[in-house]
């Protein structure tokens, strides 16, 4: 039997922590404390699956995100302080920055759902998918905006899955496809 009490905590808070990060003034240390959090409550449950594609799609996940972030506020740096120079290209620089972004969350947000649905196959959780579809089309949406509403949302109901799921697991599923869900 498979005991998933500590990590359930950790990831339900983990979670509710990094949907929190944007107050302003302490919202960075709860996106902090939330990802370690997180990635703690993942590598263990990963771990007592013995699933590790749950946690690597994670980690890849995070890694991209993180990737994208930085090319796209280095070239937002650049264009901003070229501005400040004769040779500028401010609308190409901005338009390229946003291109950069969006790519690399949409590829985020893949990684990020076929760990989640991998979760929800092993625990019975639907929210678990259900949080990672919402992830995936709010990436999908962030070029109107309107999609980092959508990933509160998708973190949020992450959070409330954690916290959904059951303590313990007998017999866990074998997974036969990550797109029995779809």
């Amino acid at each position: 039997m498979l005991n998933f009490s500590k990590e359930k905590i950790l990831g339900g808070l983990g979670s509710g922590l990094i949907a929190f990060a944007l107050i302003p003034g302490i919202g960075h240390i709860f996106f902090i404390i939330g990802v370690i959090m997180f990635m703690i409550s993942i590598y263990n449950i990963s771990r007592l699956l013995k699933e590790g594609e749950i946690y690597s799609n994670i980690i890849k996940s995070f890694l991209i995100s993180i990737i994208g972030v930085t090319i796209s506020l280095f070239l937002g740096l650049y264009t901003v302080l070229s501005v400040f120079s004769e040779h500028w290209y401010f609308g190409t620089n901005i338009f390229l920055s946003l291109i950069i972004f969006y790519s690399f969350i949409i590829a985020s947000a893949v990684f990020f759902r076929k760990s989640l649905i991998l979760i929800a196959l092993f625990t019975d959780t639907e929210l678990f998918k259900t949080s990672g579809d919402v992830m995936f089309w709010s990436a999908i949406l962030t070029i109107l905006a309107i999609g980092f509403i959508g990933m509160f949302i998708s973190w949020i109901l992450l959070s409330i899955a954690f916290f959904t799921m059951p303590d313990s697991i007998k017999n866990p599923k074998v997974k036969n496809s990550l797109f029995d869900f779809d």
